[in-house]
């Protein structure tokens, strides 16, 4: 591997392991996080020698500092979130675990942010090399950039009742200016296919179950092909069987190299992400995962 690539990686200034032979035994392979969608590995001699020097990792996708959400009630100040500090890297699927009020779901729209932040700053660095502070984007900024990068997923599905299945998986496109007619429809009748309800794609929602309801709400989110699928509860309101059916498109999606931040409060769930934020009274109180 050349000084080049090591660059490329972020290892500046570390030492190049020799050519490897057949002599000189089991090589030590450290295993790089997707740089630029290609997937590199550094191959070692010696693994006495580079014990905990190559931790190499991609550039962080997504990182919270420092952020702190109050809210004014008419009982006084609530601090829903104290100072979260995390990060989250490509192709992880991360669980963001804790009851019911512990401040995952405010945590999450912070991420997307569909609620103003009070202090701190969230962080998106992206395909496109551009370091993104999501809450110093406008309103209108902020909405088209979040259109084109996050596919966002409600556990209440949010399907508009007076569009077919179709027509709702293409909204996010018509919202972001990327709608045509042909190449549009195309796109929301793969995505059907790829959730098993091509037969429906006519159907208004009222004549559809609820775990059909979130297929769509999935096929949705990834109409725009977004980097990141952020989803708030997505299986709580289902049935454990189609709850299960639910979280293997998800790591489905992850496989592909999606980047998925979803909020449970069932700990059942916990050993199938690959990364955990379990949250308690506003705070991260244990990561794991990694």
């Amino acid at each position: 591997m050349t000084e080049e690539v090591l660059d490329e990686l972020g290892v500046v200034g570390a030492p190049l392991a020799e050519p490897l032979h057949e002599e000189q035994g089991p090589a030590r392979i450290a295993v790089v996080h997707q740089v630029d969608d290609l997937e590199q590995q550094i191959m070692l001699d010696d693994p006495q020698d580079v014990e905990g020097l190559l931790q190499v990792r991609a550039q962080p996708m997504i990182e919270l500092r420092q952020v702190v959400k109050d809210y004014h009630t008419a009982a006084g100040e609530f601090t829903a979130l104290k100072g979260i500090n995390t990060q989250i890297y490509p192709g992880e699927f991360v669980g963001v675990i804790g009851k019911s009020g512990a401040g995952k779901t405010t945590l999450l729209n912070m991420i997307t942010g569909v609620d103003q932040i009070t202090s701190g700053e969230v962080i998106f660095n992206l395909q496109d090399g551009k370091a993104v502070s999501v809450h110093e984007l406008n309103e209108n900024a902020l909405a088209l950039w979040r259109g084109r990068n996050l596919g966002i997923i409600h556990q209440s599905f949010q399907l508009l009742p007076q569009l077919t299945l179709v027509e709702n998986i293409i909204l996010p496109q018509d919202f972001c200016g990327n709608y045509r007619t042909k190449v549009s429809k195309k796109r929301a009748l793969e995505l059907l296919e790829m959730v098993d309800l091509t037969p429906h794609a006519n159907k208004l929602p009222a004549y559809i179950s609820g775990g059909q309801k979130q297929r769509v709400a999935i096929a949705r989110a990834l109409v725009n092909d977004p980097p990141v699928i952020v989803a708030d509860e997505p299986t709580g309101s289902l049935d454990t069987l189609t709850a299960g059916s639910i979280f293997e498109i998800f790591e489905t999606l992850v496989q592909q190299g999606r980047t998925i931040v979803m909020v449970t409060h069932d700990n059942n769930l916990a050993p199938r992400f690959t990364f955990r934020l379990h949250i308690a009274d506003g705070a991260i109180v244990a990561e794991s995962g990694r």
